[in-house]
This record gives C-alpha cells, structure tokens and sequence, in this order.
C-alpha cells in the first residue's frame, strides 16, 4: 500500500510534516506558525504500510540504521507486536488505540522519537480496516516534544 502521512508537533519548538497539500488542507512546506509558534512543514512520499494479524507498519521516506540525526526525510510508525516489540505487547489485529507503539520521525539532522516501550502516554489508533490512523505522545528524549499527527495508506 502507498502511504501519506499528515503529522503536526507543537511545543517549544514546533514542526509539522505533511505528504501532500491535499491532505494538509493547504499546508505547503516551508516555515509557518501552529498554534502562534514557529513551525517548519517538511514533505514525505513514496512510502508503504502494510498488516499482519499481530501488527501494523508504515514506511516512510530513507531510514538509516543506527542514525538519530539524519538529514533525509523518514518517518515510521509500529504499532502492536512488531518484530522487537517488547514481550507482553498487546498484538495490534484491528482497529483501535493500541499503546507500546513507535513513532519515528526524522528530517533536517533532528529526531523526534515516540517511544511507547518507555512512555505509555504514546498512543496509535488505527482505524479504516488498519488503513489510516493517527498518534499522540511526547518525544523519547529531551526536551520531550508534544507530537501528534495522522496517516493515512
């Protein structure tokens, strides 16, 4: 499945990420203000999601292993038991909110991690038969930014 995704943070530093105008109601990349802050709107595409009846992936954009700051553009998202999920997740094989998930977004050398193995306040719903979703938490490492946001495959 192709994947877009629409993702908006607002904290200190705010920042939203959108795959496509359409999808952002307009937005465009470039520097804005969400919520009376400076935000940044960065562009991902060509992507894929796919289901298993224990998880959910999306895929986004280059991911580097073993890289925190990349400069390209990537974006994940993991919810349920995915491989290397920690033992005890809750598999994730229909639609809902599931908690224990992870959500990687990466652009212009800046990481902004939701790790929900150590922060349950991180939440994927899943809804459209696991096509389309959205999340909420606050970023793994300091300065814990609020990112929230949605997708749809």
């Amino acid at each position: 499945m192709r994947a877009t995704i629409l993702v908006v943070a607002i904290a200190s530093a705010a920042i939203a990420f959108t795959a496509a105008p359409s999808v952002a109601g307009g937005c465009t990349p470039g520097p804005t203000k969400i919520g009376g802050k400076d935000a940044m709107v960065y562009s991902f595409s060509a992507g894929t999601c796919a289901t298993t009846s224990k998880y959910f992936y999306l895929n986004i954009g280059t991911e580097i292993f073993g890289v925190a700051k990349q400069k390209q553009p990537y974006f994940g998202v993991l919810a349920g038991q995915y491989p290397g999920s920690n033992p005890g997740t809750k598999p994730s094989p229909r639609d809902g909110t599931y908690t224990g998930g992870l959500v990687v977004v990466r652009s212009q050398n800046k990481a902004y991690d939701l790790n929900g193995a150590g922060d349950k306040n991180v939440k994927i719903t899943l809804k459209k038969g696991r096509t389309a979703g959205s999340f909420t938490g606050s970023t793994f490492f300091t300065p814990h930014t609020k990112v929230t946001g949605s997708f749809t495959c």
